[in-house]
């Protein structure tokens, strides 16, 4: 699982879950003195957030990841739709970067077989039994 934006609030927790639910975790940062904390939260692999991201997760899934979770923007949304394996998932929940939409956009960018989905509500709207777990 690749957690895009991993050292934000919501990318820590879900690197500590996933983590936790058995899944190599795959996350990142921009700043590379944050990958301490990336890895001290679960994740397996802690790569820069840079030009060379979409390669080093090749490196590491050459089939591409099963799912992301994209919290950095709409507009790197593209980029990570490319790094997910034909029936995975990416689900885009937010915009670190202030980026929430992406002008003119198809949903035939998205490349086959891959899942987009996205969450935009609270805690509250979770099933009680996957918050206590």
């Amino acid at each position: 699982m690749l957690i895009h934006g991993g050292t934000s609030t919501v990318g820590l927790a879900a690197i500590g879950i996933a983590h936790q639910l058995g899944a190599t975790v795959i996350a990142t940062s921009r700043n590379r003195e944050r990958f301490d904390t990336l890895t001290q939260a679960g994740a397996d692999h802690a790569l820069r957030d840079d030009h060379t991201l979409a390669a080093a997760v090749r490196a590491i899934a050459p089939d591409g990841v099963d799912a992301a979770l994209e919290l950095v923007g709409a507009n790197t949304l593209p980029g990570t739709l490319r790094l997910i394996r034909p029936g995975g998932t990416v689900c885009f929940t937010g915009a670190l970067n202030g980026h929430w939409t992406i002008p003119d956009f198809s949903p035939f960018t998205i490349p086959n077989g891959v899942r987009l989905t996205s969450y935009a509500g609270e805690a509250r709207d979770l099933p009680a039994a996957a918050l206590d777990q």
